[in-house]
């Protein structure tokens, strides 16, 4: 599967940024990026994929993800 690198909205003095994505739809296309993400997903049922690891996720999920970790 094709991958695309993400451009993050993060300034070199930013130590770190929070996003808040209600009612997302999940439906970014496989992708990287530079930078660590962690990610807390709530009241959600589905599956996630991480580099060549997929699994199934109910109701919270929490992910700490690497740089250069394709993820969906």
């Amino acid at each position: 599967m094709k991958s695309i690198k993400e451009v993050t909205p993060i300034k070199s003095d930013d130590p770190f940024v929070i996003l808040k994505h209600e009612n997302a739809l999940f439906d970014y296309p496989l992708h990287f990026h530079n930078e660590y993400e962690l990610n807390l997903i709530s009241n959600f049922k589905g599956s996630r994929t991480v580099g060549d690891s997929f699994e199934k996720c109910e109701e919270t999920d929490l992910t700490l993800l690497g740089p250069e970790l394709k993820h969906i």
